[in-house]
C-alpha cells in the first residue's frame, strides 16, 4: 500500500456552492494526490454529500485511469452499511475493533480519528465548525497535510 488521504466534510454542505466547480477541483486535487504524492488508498466516513462526492470521483478515477487505487468505507457502526449509498463507489469496507468497542455516541470522532491517524493526506470542505472540523483540527495537531477546498480559515483552529 501507498500512501492514504482520508476526506472530511460537513454531512449537508452550508456552501457547496457550484457543485459542477468543485467536483473539477476535487478531481484536480485527487489526481495530483494519485500522481505527484504516491496515494493509492482514500477513506471515506460515508456520511454527507462531500463524501458521497469523493466517493463518486475516486470510483470513476479508478474506472477510468487508475485501476490500482482503493477506496475504502470506514464505519463508525455496522448499521452504515445499509445507510451507504451507493455501496458500489467502494472497494473495501473497514470497522476497527477499537471503534467496535465504542459506545454509539463517540463512535463517530473516534472513526475520523482513526483515519487521521492512518492517513498522510486530508482533504476537506469545510465552511464552518462541526465534527468534520474537529476531525480536521485533530489532523492538523498531528502534522498532516491538510488541502482544505473551501475557504473557511484553518489557521483560526483553537488548541
Amino acid at each position: 500500500m501507498g500512501k492514504i488521504c482520508a476526506f472530511f466534510g460537513h454531512r449537508e454542505p452550508f456552501n457547496l456552492g457550484n457543485e459542477a466547480e468543485l467536483s473539477q477541483r476535487l478531481t484536480e486535487v485527487i489526481t495530483t494526490l494519485i500522481e505527484k504524492e504516491g496515494v493509492d488508498t482514500f477513506y471515506i466516513g460515508g456520511h454527507g454529500a462531500f463524501d458521497d462526492m469523493a466517493g463518486l470521483i475516486t470510483h470513476k478515477l479508478k474506472k477510468e485511469k487508475y485501476p490500482f487505487i482503493e477506496t475504502w468505507l470506514i464505519l463508525a457502526y455496522p448499521a452504515q452499511l445499509h445507510q451507504s449509498k451507493p455501496l458500489p463507489y467502494y472497494d473495501v469496507f473497514d470497522y476497527p475493533l477499537q471503534i467496535e468497542r465504542c459506545k454509539k455516541h463517540v463512535a463517530i470522532p473516534a472513526r475520523n480519528q482513526y483515519m487521521v491517524r492512518r492517513a498522510d493526506f486530508i482533504v476537506s470542505y469545510l465552511d464552518t465548525y462541526g465534527g468534520a472540523y474537529e476531525a480536521v483540527k485533530f489532523a492538523l495537531k498531528k502534522k498532516k497535510t491538510v488541502i482544505n477546498l473551501a475557504s473557511f480559515d484553518l489557521s483560526l483552529y483553537d488548541d
